[in-house]
Order: C-alpha cells, then structure tokens, then sequence
C-alpha cells in the first residue's frame, strides 16, 4: 500500500493518495491518516487555549 500525504509541523494536513489494491484498506488507511490530523489539530487547539495569559472570555471577535 502506498500513502501519500502533506504534513506540516509534523501533523498530517490531508491525504493526497492512498493506494492499495483492496479498497478497504485504502478506506482504513485513508480514516486512520484523518483521525490522526483531527487528534493533531484538537491538540494544538488545546494548547493554544491554556496558555499563560490567555483571556478565556473573548473569542477574539469583539
């Protein structure tokens, strides 16, 4: 199976191509390479929010 895939700061962005010749596991892989960005991104949401000094208040829209 080939996977493709852009990375930035060490976290998949996206999928570009998944390649297998069973179309299930190119299914599981290509979920397993989402999962893995979502779980990236929550993280760094996650920390971004809980820095020092932070005004938890404001959505920055005001």
């Amino acid at each position: 199976m080939d996977c493709v895939r852009e990375v930035r700061d060490g976290a998949p962005l996206r999928v570009i191509a998944v390649r297998s010749d069973d179309f299930a596991t190119e299914i599981d892989a290509a979920a397993s390479l989402i999962e893995s960005a979502v779980v990236a991104d929550v993280a760094r949401v996650d920390r971004l929010l809980h820095q020092p000094g932070r005004d938890r208040t404001s959505n920055g829209l005001d």
